[in-house]
């Protein structure tokens, strides 16, 4: 749906000469990122507002959103399945920070920090068939990823300090869903690569 609508749009400011032919790719892909990006942000949104936690929603989003968008992570095969295990995702995260934030244990969130810090220095960037990565890119990533996670501890202990155990929570979270995001597409395309690997043992073109 999304991308559809990313592609009317440019369509419309190409028929008007707004953009080149050359640009419509670039644009299309551009639109669709910033509207799914304000989609699962109104999502995010709205489970916080049933949840009763719409700092800590958008505090999440945020945090997750900033190192999936350089640190990479598994795709989902369709537009549709991408939605459904998004907003399924976000749920889980908001009920999760929900929970926490009530029965609030710091050796609990210590663990969860712990094993998401670890997951996003080891494997990131993660990239896709759809999109990959050049060297020189994976560089870029991996450095801007280590800059927006020193950003986040930094402000985790801040949060530490002035007592706010939810914004902990929201944050912490939000680093948890993107290492296992991580570490799923770290798994995908190690068994796509060994799938590949069988399949060219096992092809004989013929002569």
């Amino acid at each position: 749906m999304i991308s559809k609508i990313a592609k009317q749009l440019v369509a419309a400011l190409y028929s008007k000469s707004v953009i080149k032919d050359d640009e419509v790719e670039l644009y299309t892909y551009g639109l669709f990122i910033l509207l799914s990006h304000l989609m699962y942000f109104l999502i995010s949104l709205a489970i916080g507002i049933a949840f009763q936690i719409i700092i800590e929603s958008i505090l999440f989003f945020v945090v997750f959103f900033m190192i999936r968008n350089y640190a990479g992570g598994i795709h989902a095969s369709s537009e549709v399945l991408c939605f459904i295990s998004t907003t399924f995702s976000i749920v889980i995260c908001e009920l999760l920070i929900r929970l926490l934030s009530v029965y609030y244990s710091i050796i609990t969130i210590i663990i969860l920090l712990c094993f998401a810090l670890i997951i996003i220095v080891l494997l990131s960037p993660v990239d896709s068939a759809n999109k990959p990565l050049t060297k020189i890119e994976k560089q870029i990533n991996r450095k801007k990823t280590y800059c927006i996670l020193i950003s986040i501890v930094l402000a985790i202990i801040t949060f530490h300090f002035l007592n706010k155990h939810n914004l902990i929570c929201a944050s912490v979270i939000g680093l948890l869903l993107a290492s296992v995001l991580l570490l799923l597409g770290r798994i995908q395309g190690f068994l796509v690569k060994n799938r590949h690997k069988k399949d060219s043992i096992f092809y004989h073109p013929h002569n």
